[in-house]
């Protein structure tokens, strides 16, 4: 199984420059890679004028490498860049945001995934009307996706989510307990992890431990080896701050 990685985005326009978002995006196309990972509500950061901040930065770059063959998936649903769940995923929403998306990325919108759902069997008529309104939006033409949905049953028993349905789950290193959440009812879709960086971040913050450079290198790459070696995952979104650390990350895949 070949796996795929993705360039995440979250931190755009929070810990990581326009300068060096476009850099990471230069790099990363240059040597052969096209997934990017995004969200409407990137990056994460509380200011509400940063909203879609990474997508209009995507875009850019598009515009200035019109020929290139980039591939965007993007998770819409989310009302803000707050970091909660609030969300609305009502069908004429979700309409709207893919079309918009659409419009901005043309061929280069890969897909679009529902993001951050918490909603439990008492709204099964809402999840299935937001599925039925994405597969006709989508026309086979878009990989659709699930992302953060806390009852994976509801979307099992109300929809027609098949193993086309790319899942995203939070797994690093020691920790696979989302996933295994999702494979008790898609035992077969595709697997891709994402949650190294915040794995390690909150790993150094908690000890006292001095990490140098070298430590924190060794520790991603860790986590990489397990993606790579996991056969239920069929890829992984990463996210560098900058050039150094992608073409770490770029060496390390493409040596495994």
């Amino acid at each position: 199984m070949t796996k795929q990685l993705y360039l995440g985005t979250a931190n755009w326009g929070r810990s990581v420059s326009k300068n060096d978002a476009l850099a990471l995006l230069d790099v990363f196309y240059g040597h052969g890679y096209k997934l990017v990972d995004s969200a409407t509500n990137y990056p994460i950061n509380s200011r509400s004028q940063d909203y879609s901040l990474a997508l209009t930065w995507i875009a850019e770059w598009l515009d200035s490498n019109r020929n290139s063959r980039l591939e965007i998936f993007v998770k819409v649903g989310s009302i803000n860049n707050k970091g909660t769940s609030e969300n609305d995923l009502g069908p004429s929403e979700v309409t709207e945001q893919v079309i918009k998306l659409q419009s901005k990325f043309g061929d280069n919108l890969l897909g679009v995934g529902i993001h951050w759902d918490n909603r439990d069997f008492s709204y099964k008529h809402e999840i299935f009307d937001l599925v039925s309104c994405l597969n006709q939006l989508s026309q086979g033409d878009l990989q659709l996706g699930i992302s953060g949905i806390k009852y994976p049953e509801v979307y099992y028993l109300t929809s027609e989510i098949g193993s086309e349905w790319l899942i995203q789950v939070k797994e690093y290193l020691g920790f696979s307990l989302k996933r295994e959440r999702y494979a008790a009812y898609f035992p077969s879709n595709r697997y891709i992890a994402y949650g190294i960086s915040h794995y390690l971040n909150r790993l150094w913050h908690d000890s006292n431990v001095k990490f140098d450079e070298l430590l924190r290198k060794n520790q991603y790459l860790d986590c990489l080896r397990y993606v790579s070696n996991n056969p239920a995952l069929h890829g992984c979104i990463v996210g560098p701050r900058n050039v150094n650390q992608l073409m770490d990350i770029v060496e390390y895949w493409r040596n495994h």
